[in-house]
């Protein structure tokens, strides 16, 4: 170890010039902080304004927020090897670089170069020393990394060496450049900086700042210099910004700055003096440190963390100081200093310690924290150079031959965005906390020129409230036509001191909101929703807490339609006006009748059909073949899970109305994952059997979604249109009719609404789980005049019976149906022969067995046939698809 023997001598020494610092720092009287309102928000927070409160403000003051405990701590160090490496005896510089800390060891004569990944446990990586290679390192004083490369200033050779650490294991001499050597000035030289391709060197013995090209390192040359034995005497610490480079004078006592925009031909641009004993604060200035038109000057002779506005660099001014003391600011003989974002980390040479600044105000400098030698280990014995890389700061104890790495993570500040002065007892600060760490802050206000004033701990950042979950709700499902209590609404996160908002929400529909919100616990919450009116289906789950976070359970109620024991009201309980209320006198009084197996049903009268709407809209038919049914295709654009896929077929689905009494006139689906552009093809005139049981049946249709798995569809909603004439000769009102689903071989009744009349045609809406066969039928106990309606007898397949399920309360049978009508329970039938519309048909005991063996098969093979059947209908509507 090459330690001096006379420490204690300059510890007193230190200790007698902090004193008087510190009592010339006190002249000043700090303000006092006494209340912040408001005294609280959250990290999420952009921008708040906060009034401060207290005495002896003044116009331009500063206001930080500072963490409570927030300090700098030893995380871990390494110490000269005695001979072997790591060599770290009389550090001076250091530049962090990546992963390695390059260390320039003047008692060890080399370049350290030190693995720092892991900051607790620093271990060697590589070293080169003087000699080595042909290595100029004797009594290096400075460093700075550029690239695959060091440079390094050799006091004792005089010269600039360049280290090739592409191997930082392995190190090795590139080249190098003495004094004298094609004109160039380095005698003594002291500190490097790196832009582009030259080095630009402080020689503090020539008075001089060298530029060295180095665009072939092996090979560097003398470029330019700037020499002035007046003004520029002992220059010692050297930053280059832009076209300046920024020079302390140690021996006149200024900043100096030079335009190196042409290196062959460096100028003087601008200087500014020590004002000795007061701002600027310059004498023996040992290290400088650009950042946004400002200069930060460690001057050692002052004791201060001088600041220049450079702006305008040939009129530099002083713009504030920080002076030892101030503020427990510890700042005894500065040698080096490194700025970042919004602070400064400066090495005290004469106070052994690492001292921390805030400087958002550049004009109001604030300590915010500081380390010295050996509490908790940290090494700092005479400090002299420091760099900053992330949540650390490294820094070179020069009688301590170590290398420290401190923990700043902690010593963070959150300044005021902007500060009105309001009187000298309130001022006005606004604060962005995003992300601030949550905890107490202390409320930190400083004059300009004064020590600060604290209230500690008089703000709080709060974290926000995780957001809710949703995870279950007992009720899970209620009718259209309540209000529903809701006992058991769990998940988690529930804000308990002020109710969250409940609520049901559907795409493309009004949300429903629930009252009585009441908390049980964070997890429990219990409310009321009212259904009536509501559309029946899926609908999610929603619990938002007061500060807009929420949760939701997806699809997690369900709406269920409740069929009205009356019509509604907005479905006449008899005929429009324009429609006898009684049964025509023109149409015969009907009784069922048993058909014989063996002979083929009598189709019901053929209905007035209604004129035929023309248009295309996406239509696809196959003309010149009559008694066919008809196709029709429309494409929705897809939408995410959960969204609304809508199938516009007011053109394509009027092309019903062409030869059957019903129409489909619109379509949405509900995926339930996301899907791209989708087409449906409807079908008209499907042949498989309708439902029985005294259902009046106007007939099948097909709703086909192409390529796409039936598991991808939640819900749907299907617009139908029923032409009245059909209404007239089955003696029904629109309270009768329903629109029915065939699933597994079972007819069953969907939810279904009556909208309105237009024309002569009546519109309703049903929803559905899913899309397959469908049939315009009626409801269960409201059935008409026959069972059989108006079916397309031209079948193309056995038609199979069909079991009906009522998934819902019946109404009741409306008062006009005829009591003549005989509700006897239908004779089992031989399902018919069909028709021949040009397919060759068989005969005998094989069209017998055909029949049999075609029911039997039904069940399995109805989705392929119900697909072979719209094929068949259209083979040009399905080209795209195969």
């Amino acid at each position: 170890m090459n330690k001096p023997t006379l420490l204690p001598a300059r510890t007193v020494f230190t200790l007698l010039l902090l004193s008087l610092l510190i009592g010339i720092g006190a002249a000043a009287s700090a303000p006092s902080v006494t209340d912040i309102t408001p005294d609280t928000r959250e990290n999420t927070t952009r921008t708040f304004t906060a009034n401060i409160s207290g005495s002896g403000f003044a116009a331009g003051a500063q206001v930080l927020l500072v963490p409570v405990g927030a300090r700098p701590i030893h995380a871990g160090s390494i110490t000269d090897g005695g001979g072997t490496a790591p060599f770290l005896n009389g550090p001076l510089a250091v530049f962090l670089s990546g992963s390695h800390a390059y260390v320039a060891s003047q008692g060890s004569n080399a370049l350290e170069i030190i693995d720092v990944a892991d900051p607790a446990h620093p271990v060697h990586k590589g070293s080169l020393l003087n000699g080595t290679g042909g290595a100029l390192l004797k009594a290096p004083t400075g460093v700075a990394v550029s690239g695959n490369y060091a440079y390094v200033t050799s006091s004792g050779n005089n010269a600039l060496e360049i280290v090739d650490i592409s191997n930082p294991a392995h190190p090795v001499h590139a080249g190098s450049i003495t004094n004298g050597t094609g004109g160039a000035l380095l005698y003594n030289p002291q500190s490097v900086a790196v832009s582009g391709r030259y080095a630009y060197v402080a020689g503090s013995g020539s008075n001089s700042l060298e530029i060295v090209e180095i665009s072939d390192p092996a090979a560097p040359v003398h470029a330019g210099t700037m020499k002035d034995d007046i003004l520029f005497k002992n220059p010692t610490g050297v930053f280059v910004s832009g076209n300046y480079a920024y020079v302390t004078s140690s021996g006149n006592n200024t900043l100096e700055i030079i335009d190196v925009s042409n290196p062959a031909n460096p100028v003087h641009k601008g200087t500014i003096n020590d004002g000795k004993g007061k701002s600027p604060f310059l004498k023996n200035p040992k290290n400088v440190f650009v950042i946004r038109n400002f200069a930060y000057v460690a001057s050692f002779g002052d004791n201060t963390l001088e600041i220049v506005d450079v702006a305008n660099p040939a009129n530099p001014i002083h713009k504030g100081a920080l002076v030892s003391g101030t503020g427990e600011a510890m700042l005894g003989a500065p040698t080096g200093v490194y700025v970042s974002d919004h602070y400064a980390y400066v090495a005290s040479y004469g106070s052994n310690a690492l001292e921390i600044v805030d400087v958002s105000n550049p004009a109001v400098p604030i300590h915010l924290g500081t380390i010295s030698n050996m509490p908790g280990g940290a090494l700092l014995d005479v400090p002299s150079g420091v760099s900053v890389s992330g949540p650390y700061a490294y820094v070179t104890g020069k009688t301590g031959n170590s290398l420290e790495i401190v923990d700043i993570g902690s010593v963070i500040s959150i300044p005021a965005g902007s500060v009105t002065w309001r009187s000298a007892t309130m001022i006005a600060s606004t604060f962005n906390l995003t992300g601030a760490a949550a905890g107490k802050y202390n409320v930190v206000v400083a004059n300009p020129g004064s020590p600060p004033g604290t209230l500690a701990g008089g703000f709080t950042v709060t974290a926000p409230q995780p957001c809710p979950t949703v995870t279950g709700i007992t009720p899970s499902s209620g009718t259209n036509a309540t209000l529903i209590q809701i006992t058991d609404l769990t998940g988690s996160n529930f804000n308990t001191t002020i109710a969250p908002t409940v609520k049901l929400n559907r795409t493309g529909f009004t949300d429903i909101l629930a009252t009585n919100v009441t908390a049980l616990r964070s997890t429990q919450l219990t409310c009321t929703f009212d259904l009536t009116g509501r559309e029946a289906g899926s609908w999610n789950v929603v619990v938002t807490n007061p500060d807009e976070r929420g949760g939701l359970l997806q699809n997690g109620f369900s709406v269920i339609y409740q069929v009205p024991t009356t019509p509604p009201t907005t479905v006449p309980t008899t005929l429009p006006t324009e429609v006898p209320t009684t049964f025509p006198t023109d149409v015969p009084t009907l009784t069922r009748t048993t058909v014989p197996t063996n002979t083929q049903p009598v189709p019901p009268p053929e209905p007035t059909p209604l004129p035929a709407i023309t248009g295309s809209g996406g239509s696809v038919s196959e003309s010149g073949i009559s008694g066919r049914g008809i196709s029709s295709v429309a494409t929705s654009p897809g939408a995410p899970a959960g969204g609304i896929m809508s199938f516009a077929l007011d053109n394509a689905g009027s092309r019903g109305f062409a030869e059957y009494p019903y129409t489909v006139t619109a379509a949405t689906l509900v995926p339930s994952q996301p899907l791209g552009p989708t087409d449906l093809i409807v079908a008209y005139g499907m042949t498989v059997r309708p439902p029985g049981n005294d259902h009046v049946t106007a007939g099948i249709v097909s709703l086909e979604p192409v390529a796409t798995n039936p598991s991808a569809i939640s819900s749907g909603t299907i617009t139908f249109a029923v032409a009245d004439t059909w209404l007239r000769a089955n003696r029904l009102t629109p309270a009768h009719v329903t629109l029915m689903r065939l699933e597994e071989d079972i007819w069953s009744e969907l939810p279904t609404t009556y909208l309105n009349r237009s024309g002569d045609a009546h519109y309703f809406t049903a929803t559905t789980p899913g899309f397959s066969y469908l049939a315009v039928s009626t409801r269960s106990s409201m059935g008409g005049v026959n069972s059989i309606g108006t079916m397309d007898t031209a079948a193309l397949s056995p038609a199979v019976s069909m079991p009906v399920v009522s998934v819902a309360p019946a109404p009741p049978v409306a008062p006009d149906t005829p009591a003549s009508v005989d509700r006897t329970p239908e004779v089992p039938r031989t399902p018919p022969v069909p028709a021949n519309n040009g397919v060759p048909q068989a005969s005998g005991t094989g069209t017998a067995a055909a029949v049999i063996g075609t029911a039997g098969a039904a069940p399995a093979c109805g989705l392929y046939l119900r697909r072979w059947w719209i094929r068949r209908q259209n083979p040009k509507l399905f080209r795209k698809y195969d």
